[in-house]
């Protein structure tokens, strides 16, 4: 098992440091290939700057240099050969500790909210 778990980041994630957990959690409901991912990532979450394709497979092959995934050729009758990526299970217990830190993380943008939403910004002091 590689050191990956044990050096989870801490802070916040950056926009791209977000594309960890997104494709860990696609990869726990199906194996899948990059343009699929690049495609669910465009229908779950629509909006989101995505990564360009290339930094995707870049991407896909660091998570897969740090053991969080695996990969093979799937070699189907019709089309080109593809790179279908697999989760590990230390991808699945990464994919937890991001789940508890976006989960600390919503928590914290709710309280941030909510505060804001009771406070009437028309009579607060002007500087």
């Amino acid at each position: 098992m590689t050191n990956t778990v044990q050096n989870f980041p801490s802070g916040r994630p950056g926009v791209q440091r977000i594309l960890e957990p997104i494709l860990l959690l696609f990869l726990t409901e199906k194996p899948s290939y990059g343009y699929e991912l690049l495609e669910r990532i465009r229908n779950v979450i629509p909006g989101w700057e995505e990564p360009d394709v290339g930094a995707l497979y870049r991407f896909l092959r660091r998570l897969e240099k740090e053991q969080l995934l695996i990969s093979n050729w799937s070699v189907e009758k019709i089309g080109p050969a593809r790179r279908v990526y697999h989760i590990t299970e230390c991808g699945k217990k990464y994919l937890q500790l991001w789940m508890e830190r976006l989960e600390k993380n919503r928590q914290l943008i709710d309280s941030i909210l909510d505060h804001y939403k009771k406070i009437d910004i028309s009579k607060t002091p002007k500087n």
